[in-house]
């Protein structure tokens, strides 16, 4: 699978105006590419950063539009790396977006009283810790 393709998914996913739900699928996502970054030899991992830039790149478009907040499992590594590399440039960009990084991986589990979730296109991102919010919805008998 060529590596710009999530990237470009992940991107028509935002322009319809669901950054939050985006934000989601990558916080998840980002980890694995990451992390293979970070364990693999120095020549084999340039080849493996090739085209890779794109997804930080729709992180933190969607993480600074929904004010998330937090840290992604080896994302600190890559922002660290050396370079200007687009992966680079936008792991720095997503890390700030993030507020730095030094915090917990964001909070998304909701409580056991949670409401009941409304459609998609109503959920909205809480802009303290990044976590999806879902308005009530009153079930009357």
């Amino acid at each position: 699978m060529k590596a710009r393709r999530p990237a470009e998914s992940a991107r028509t996913g935002a322009a319809t105006g669901a950054h939050a739900t985006v934000w989601e699928v990558l916080r998840h996502a980002l980890p694995v590419p990451l992390a293979g970054l970070a364990t693999a030899r120095p020549e084999a991992a340039a080849v493996a950063a090739r085209g890779l830039g794109d997804l930080p790149a729709v992180a933190a478009e969607c993480g600074e539009r929904c004010g998330a907040r937090g840290d992604v499992p080896h994302l600190p590594e890559t922002a660290d790396r050396a370079g200007s590399s687009r992966l680079v440039a936008q792991a720095r960009r997503l890390r700030d977006a993030l507020g730095g990084g030094g915090g917990r991986l964001i909070r998304t589990a909701t409580p056991a009283t949670a409401p009941v979730p409304a459609p998609l296109n109503s959920r909205k991102c809480n802009k303290e810790d990044g976590s999806m919010l879902y308005p009530s919805v009153t079930i009357s008998s």
